[in-house]
């Protein structure tokens, strides 16, 4: 899977495990012994900056619908990394549904890397995988 890749889960468990709908973007293209960088999103607006581009102060990178393929203003979220081994994800496709909806622009890839790196909330490890 590559850098910057859609991901729609319909039944995406969170670590409360609660359950719902999610689009997830994939922050890294590992090899099999490495986990994937994950994040995921929302288009829910309240408390969060209108103004496209990164908020790392906020841990998100807003991107409006005209300039990607999400279908409504998102915020990409990065105040939790999830690391998922390939295994995982496959698991999502086979069994939960999970489908690539599409794949961020190069450019707006490396804007969103550029600010989650710049993010307090990224761990050293993190960091290292993004490079």
């Amino acid at each position: 899977m590559n850098k910057g890749t859609i991901i729609y889960h319909p039944k995406y468990r969170f670590q409360d495990s609660y359950t719902s709908p999610k689009y997830l973007i994939v922050l890294s293209s590992p090899p099999s012994s490495i986990p994937y960088l994950i994040v995921k999103t929302t288009s829910q607006k309240i408390d969060k900056p209108e103004h496209p581009g990164c908020h790392h102060f906020y841990s998100v990178f807003k991107i409006d619908h005209s300039k990607e393929w999400f279908p409504r203003d998102t915020w990409i979220q990065f105040h939790e990394i999830y690391h998922c081994f390939s295994n995982e994800i496959e698991d999502w496709f086979a069994n939960y549904g999970a489908e690539i909806k599409g794949e961020l622009s190069e450019q707006t890839f490396l804007e969103l890397r550029e600010c989650i790196l710049t993010s307090r909330d990224i761990t050293t490890y993190e960091r290292m995988l993004l490079k």
